[in-house]
């Protein structure tokens, strides 16, 4: 798999669902980094992300579908563990 296929299967689950919660670039680049398995520059990091954002005008579908499993779990998690009434 190249990096720009890499890239956009992980950025999906890295990036924030809410744009108030935007990532940083060089933070954005270390937790690439964390989940790429070979040892890229900052600078080749960068440009793909480049790349990505000019050849990806919307979400695919498949990012979208997990945006929205990242948001209800970040929704379930802040309201605490489920209670049984049973």
């Amino acid at each position: 798999m190249n990096l720009r296929d890499h890239l956009s299967d992980i950025l999906p689950d890295i990036l924030p669902v809410e744009s108030s919660a935007a990532v940083k670039g060089t933070q954005l680049i270390e937790l690439v980094k964390e989940r790429l398995q070979q040892t890229y520059s900052d600078a080749t990091l960068r440009y793909h992300f480049s790349i990505l954002s000019a050849t990806r005008p919307r979400p695919s579908p498949r990012s979208i579908v997990v945006r929205a499993t990242i948001a209800a779990r970040r929704e379930a998690a802040s309201r605490g563990p489920a209670r049984s009434f049973a």
